[in-house]
């Protein structure tokens, strides 16, 4: 038997004692040159115990999250741990994975888009009076503009943005607004 064939043998192993625990939820993909692995561990009784000794009333379930990439022959590995509020029926193991890694969509579809493509966290907006406030207005402003962008079906913000920025008429058009005609004075 080779390295390889005993290791398929392991996972697949592993693997099955995973789908026969119910607290117990898995995924394994391949994603941009990588393979990520996810595990995911709940323990439902956990919030018995927490509610009553820290006050956290709304705690019925502890999540334990381990995550091992493995990129180029280099494995890193993290660690999280949780508690949610979804109890036993409604927070299953399969289902707080995947909410757990919506968050992470979210993270990227907006949050990434404003501090890469808008370069947020090196503006120079932040001056007057009221710094903050500024920077709020700022970001209220980007946020419809990248759902507007996504909402016509462009995929990358930054060419799309740089392309309403050469084309004026296109972006008062895609605004609702007509564009300004120099010739009709």
């Amino acid at each position: 038997m080779t390295p390889s064939e005993s290791l398929s043998i392991r996972d697949t192993a592993r693997r099955e004692r995973c789908q026969e625990r119910p607290d117990h939820a898995q995924t394994i993909e391949r994603n941009r040159g990588r393979w990520e692995r996810r595990r995911f561990t709940v323990n439902p009784e956990i919030g018995d115990y927490i509610a009553p000794v820290h006050d956290w009333h709304n705690a019925t379930q502890a999540y334990y999250l381990q995550r091992e990439t493995t990129r180029h022959g280099q494995t890193r590995r993290q660690v999280e741990v949780g508690l949610t509020s979804l109890d036993a029926t409604t927070g299953s193991p399969e289902a707080l994975l995947r909410l757990r890694r919506q968050h992470w969509h979210i993270e990227n579809r907006n949050h990434r888009v404003r501090d890469v493509t808008y370069d947020e966290d090196r503006s120079h907006v932040r001056s007057g009076g009221m710094p903050h406030a500024t920077t709020q207005v700022m970001a209220a402003a980007r946020n419809p503009a990248i759902c507007l962008l996504r909402s016509i079906g462009e995929t990358n913000i930054a060419v799309a943005t740089r392309r309403l920025a050469a084309q004026s008429g296109a972006t008062m058009r895609l605004v609702g607004a007509q564009p300004w005609e120099w010739n009709s004075r």
